[in-house]
Order: C-alpha cells, then structure tokens, then sequence
C-alpha cells in the first residue's frame, strides 16, 4: 500500500489511464500461494502485506483476514491462477479506494460496477484483469464484496480515519513484602497510637520461663 494518492486528488484520477489497473499479486505468487494451506497462505499474505504487529495491532489483524477470506474464498469456488491475478488486484483496489481515495460507498460501487461490466460480452477486453471471469463468477464476485465489504463499508472507513487507543500489554505493580517476624507487621498508625503505648498494651505477650503463663511487658 505504498506510494498513497492524498484524498483530495480526484476520487476517479485520469480519464486515460488503464482500464485494468488491477494489479496486486503476481501470476507467480498467485501460484505460491495456490499451494498452501491455510495457516501458510496467512504467514505469506503477512510477508506481502509487510504485516509486523498483527498479535497487537487491529487494523494490522483486520487488513490480513480481509486478503486471507478474499484469496481463500476465491480458491474455494475454483478460480484459475489467472482470475485470481484479477479478483486479488480488485479486492485490493476497493479497499485501497477506501484508505488513501477517501471513496464514499456509492463511488465505490461505481468501480466494482464499472470493472465487471462488459464481462461476457464479445466485445468485452480481452486484455482486462478481470477478463477470464464468465458471468456467474462475476455475479459470485459481486456477492462476495456486497457481503464482505460493503456491508461493513463504514467500519472500514473507520478503522482507517479513527485513531486507536494503544492497547497495554504490561503493567507495573508495587508489592510489600512482609518484614522479618520479629518487628511488628503491620506497623501502628501513626495518627493512632504512639510506639510506646503499642509496645506496653498491645504488643503480644511475653511467656514466663518455666510456667504456662504470660506476663504483659510493662
């Protein structure tokens, strides 16, 4: 998610530029990750994303379930290697439109609408991202991201315009430790008696020698 476009710049950029401009894992990553399992394809979606507090970190844990869900949802319904190229770069793309594009819901739409439109059609791109994707899988496509992104479009904003609080994951506790058994513990209040009438009164009794009676100090 490098080189980050300020929200001001315009929410649809440059009228000329690629209509493909999905692009966020390679064909051979794609590949690499086809091969393993769950557990693996998140340590390696985590290296991708270049994820390094995802144990304390929300946003860091959100970012990296949202991209494990995507890749693994779309190896489920059996997509090739070359229309999961395509289906990742526009699941990055959305939510990329969020974080650094500042797209409200309805313009997000749009672009959904306007990379999946023409699919299945003669004169539809052959060279577009998204091109090796048939009707129903565009229809599945669309189905996902209603679900799984824009039901929760407003948490995602939040989770990248709100600042956080820092959780804490330590904290210092002062412990008294109880004094040798020969002093007195706890020690008298100072506003209530004084030493000596705590010593004379209070103080446990002392055992005669020799008898199975006590004596009060005195």
């Amino acid at each position: 998610m490098e080189n980050m476009i300020n929200c001001k710049e315009s929410v649809y950029g440059n009228e000329n530029e690629d209509a493909a401009p999905y692009v966020f894992l390679t064909s051979s990553e794609i590949d690499t990750l086809l091969e393993l399992d769950i557990s693996g394809l998140q340590r390696k979606l985590q290296e991708f994303l270049n994820l390094k507090e995802i144990q304390t970190d929300l946003k860091e844990c959100i970012l990296l379930d949202y991209y494990v869900e995507g890749f693994w949802w779309g190896k489920e319904n059996k997509f090739t290697s070359q229309q999961l190229e395509g289906f990742m770069g526009l699941l990055h793309k959305l939510l990329d439109n969020i974080e650094n594009k500042c797209m409200s819901m309805e313009q997000n739409l749009q672009e959904l609408g306007k990379a999946l439109v023409g699919i299945g059609q003669s004169d539809y791109d052959k060279k577009a991202c998204l091109a090796s994707l048939n009707v129903d899988q565009a229809k599945d496509v669309i189905n996902y991201f209603k679900v799984g992104l824009f039901q929760h479009y407003r948490l995602y904003e939040c989770m990248f315009s709100v600042p956080r609080d820092v959780m804490v994951i330590g904290a210092e506790q002062t412990i008294e430790v109880v004094k040798p058994a020969e002093t007195p513990f706890p020690a008298p209040l100072e506003e209530g008696i004084s030493f000596e009438v705590y010593s004379k009164y209070i103080a446990p009794l002392t055992p005669i020698a020799g008898q199975d009676t006590f004596q009060v100090q005195c």
